[in-house]
């Protein structure tokens, strides 16, 4: 008889009910904490324990890769569309200023996405190649960050990241070379600029 009473104050003690109602409520939003830790990008717990969001989960496998190379639309200083009314200088002015304004505003909302979406072993790579003197080779890149990144397929998705998202691109000869957007990308973010909203 004082077995069962023994064993039942150590079931219900309050450690016990604590770590029941903690592991009950783990079970019952999983989801949840998967969403949460997928949008978080890395946390250290104490004791050297760390989570982090790899950048494969991220990207949406049934997208390819654009092949095409986008170019950029250029404002010219005259508009000439027949039926139309012309514009004087100030009206023209006026108006370029106002889609500067607005590519102003696209930009600082893709960076902020970016910030989101890349996850930081992204990012680190993505400054890894800025600091570089020269654009390295895809065999560099593997040799360099396969300690730190060790599966083959992660290290990829941070490529395909990268270069859907136009901040790099791979030239013959297996070179990864940082476009202009990508060097803005990381002066933005280490300036920590942020346009009025």
């Amino acid at each position: 008889m004082y077995i069962v009473l023994d064993y039942l104050e150590v079931i219900l003690s309050p450690q016990m009910v604590i770590g029941g109602i903690a592991l009950a409520l783990c079970l019952i939003f999983k989801d949840d904490l998967k969403a949460l830790i997928r949008r978080i990008g890395g946390m250290k717990l104490p004791g050297g324990f760390e989570i982090s969001t790899s950048q494969e989960e991220r990207i949406d496998t049934k997208e390819e890769p654009s092949t095409e190379e986008k170019t950029p639309v250029k404002l010219d200083e005259t508009i000439d569309i027949p039926g139309t009314i012309s514009l004087g200088p100030e009206e023209m002015q006026t108006i370029k200023s106002m889609l500067d304004s607005e590519r102003a505003r696209a930009a600082h909302w893709e960076y902020e996405f970016l910030n989101y979406y890349l996850v930081p072993n992204t990012q680190k790579v993505l400054k890894w190649l800025t600091d570089l003197q020269q654009p390295p080779t895809l065999a560099l890149y593997d040799s360099i960050f396969s300690l730190s990144i060790p599966v083959a397929s992660e290290r990829r998705a941070i490529l395909s990241a990268l270069e859907n998202h136009y901040l790099i691109v791979l030239r013959p000869g297996d070179l990864i070379e940082v476009t202009p957007k990508g060097h803005e990308y990381l002066s933005v973010r280490k300036l920590g600029y942020k346009l009025p909203t």
